[in-house]
């Protein structure tokens, strides 16, 4: 049997409630609790640093949004530089349960700034990740010589 559902934001209690009718009466009841991974988003880099030359990056993300649930969700990306400036903001409205998503760094030459990933249900957050994009120097760059 597959039924599909709505995931709730992580705070709030996740459970099924199940009826089995005969000649419509309640045959049978239950109610399960459901063991969700600890995380619903889990978002990684592509790579640990990136070259001051590089003008796009990617995050790979991994969700465990419902097969129902997928079609209202979507991904926000906040990228900010290492003064706090908002560099790009992204709105992915088509998910996979894993998925690859690019960026815009070019806004900066060097240091860490951070991207925010948000998973979204229906518009409202189900869960986030904050990660650091750290830039340096090129191998080949002035600076390194």
């Amino acid at each position: 049997v597959s039924i599909p559902y709505t995931l709730l934001p992580r705070d709030q209690p996740q459970s099924v409630r199940l009826v089995i009718e005969n000649n419509r009466e309640a045959a049978f009841r239950a109610t399960y609790k459901l063991n969700l991974p600890e995380k619903a988003l889990v978002a990684r880099l592509q790579t640990p640093y990136f070259y001051s030359t590089e003008q796009y990056g990617f995050v790979h993300l991994d969700n465990v949004i419902s097969a129902a649930s997928i079609k209202h969700a979507s991904i926000r990306l906040l990228l900010k530089s290492p003064d706090g400036k908002l560099q790009q903001t992204k709105i992915v409205n088509t998910l996979q349960p894993s998925m690859t998503i690019g960026f815009n760094i070019s806004g900066w030459q060097k240091g860490d700034g951070a991207i925010f990933v948000e998973l979204l249900n229906n518009g409202k957050p189900l869960a986030h990740e904050r990660l650091i994009v750290t830039k340096r120097p090129g191998p080949f760059s002035k600076s390194t010589f």
